[in-house]
């Protein structure tokens, strides 16, 4: 009997837009792409192992619809011949990318960039897949401390938190190394980290795929563009990166990244044994509250006067997405057409030891570090993967209230933030899927 092997393809498409085109990820922005510092990609990684095949898809876009990847997951489904379970589409969620959500203030997207975007995504799966060679697979994990919890004291009259050095962030660091047969240089090094990528603020013009560009850059340039870069964000929801600013910090930190993916590549790494598996659950994930007409009608009110009363740009930017946002949301209303809960699927993939989880949203720190800790083996926690939905905080972060609580919902199109039941949910069928595993 031969013995089971490995076998890996990549297909890499260039996703930049045109000059011109808004970016996603932030409500104050003047719109509009002045410039290209540098390009953003959809990576297609396709593993075999005799008789499964698995694709790993990252994008440096801010996030994309979960109904739109389900379409895509099928497609390429039915052109590479495997279940949809078995493919993982995930974005790195940088806030200087084009427009790809159907959101609210925070960037617009078009019909015809989405139908290329579509088609790249597709075409590199494709690629990936046909162009499968021997390979070793090696896991291993660092440190890295580039993130902050972002949810600290909430200062009076604000929503926004204070940084708080001393909250919870997860500063592991995952990364796949691939080396073709022979060759002692990795082929492909795909780094897992839990951070925001707002390096760069709502003042960036310029399309950037932000700090995990640079740390792919710094690890394709260390190996002479040999090597293939990707980057999976992780449990980035309440960490923001502790420099912000221009392209210097974006570079200081994706080289700090880089740095220690570097030295992790030097280590005795677990050598991954040969083995695909694939399976995914369907969780609800339930609104805190639906609000009443009247309900709706003070938000309205609400709005109104603040755009009525705004004072510079930013406050007239942000009180049309939220009179927007609210007049939608009675609109509905009157057709009876408001949503109590989003369906979503929460994937486990398999790749020998190694499991990854895979969360359609922004996840908290503290969901990341439960699920890793209540396993015993490696396990990579993915956000903003096949879809994503809004923030998902747990029970305690609720209470406390703020951004990510009591306003990123209108921004995201969402009625209301979601309850505590949504993040156990998360939980619970991370937990349950990798107990199945084989």
């Amino acid at each position: 009997m031969q013995k089971a092997v490995w076998r890996a393809g990549v297909g890499v498409a260039d996703i930049t837009p045109e000059i011109g085109y808004e970016l996603a990820g932030y409500a104050i922005r003047e719109q509009g792409a002045i410039g290209i510092h540098d390009p953003v990609y959809a990576k297609a990684l396709a593993l075999h192992d005799g008789s499964t095949l698995t694709i790993i898809i990252t994008c440096d876009l801010l996030g994309l619809d979960v109904s739109e990847v389900r379409e895509l997951r099928l497609s390429i489904s039915s052109r590479c011949g495997m279940p949809s379970p078995s493919i993982l589409i995930s974005a790195t969620h940088t806030h200087s990318g084009p427009a790809t959500m159907r959101t609210i203030g925070i960037g617009k997207r078009s019909p015809a960039y989405m139908a290329t975007l579509k088609q790249n995504l597709l075409e590199a799966a494709i690629r990936a897949c046909a162009s499968l060679e021997m390979v070793r697979i090696y896991y291993s994990q660092g440190v890295v401390d580039v993130g902050v919890n972002r949810r600290g004291k909430i200062p009076p009259g604000s929503i926004n938190p204070e940084p708080d050095p001393a909250g919870v962030v997860d500063r592991q660091v995952s990364a796949l190394f691939i080396y073709r047969n022979r060759e002692k240089l990795p082929w492909v090094v795909l780094m897992n980290c839990a951070c925001h990528p707002t390096v760069l603020g709502p003042e960036n013009r310029k399309v950037s795929a932000d700090f995990p560009g640079a740390a792919v850059s710094y690890i394709e340039t260390h190996f002479k563009n040999r090597a293939v870069g990707m980057f999976i964000n992780g449990a980035a929801g309440n960490v923001n990166p502790k420099l912000t600013g221009s392209f210097n910090e974006v570079k200081a930190i994706g080289n700090r990244l880089g740095a220690e993916i570097l030295r992790m590549a030097q280590k005795s790494n677990l050598e991954l044994a040969v083995g695909l598996d694939a399976a995914e659950q369907e969780i609800a994930l339930p609104f805190n509250h639906l609000p009443s007409r009247t309900e709706w009608l003070a938000w309205i009110e609400k709005y109104e006067n603040e755009l009525n009363g705004a004072t510079d740009e930013a406050e007239l930017k942000i009180s049309r997405s939220c009179l927007e946002w609210a007049r939608s949301y009675l609109e509905r209303n009157r057709k009876n057409e408001l949503p109590r809960e989003v369906r979503v699927q929460i994937q486990r993939l398999q790749i020998g030891q190694l499991t990854i989880i895979a969360i359609p949203g922004e996840v908290f720190a503290e969901t990341g570090i439960y699920i890793k800790s209540q396993l015993r083996y490696p396990v990579l926690v993915a956000g903003y993967a096949n879809g994503n939905v809004g923030y998902l905080p747990p029970a305690a972060e609720i209470e406390k209230g703020g951004y990510e609580v009591l306003e990123a919902h209108k921004f995201y199109g969402n009625p209301d933030h979601f309850s505590a039941d949504a993040e156990k949910n998360v939980r619970n069928a991370a937990l349950s899927l990798s107990f199945q595993k084989k």
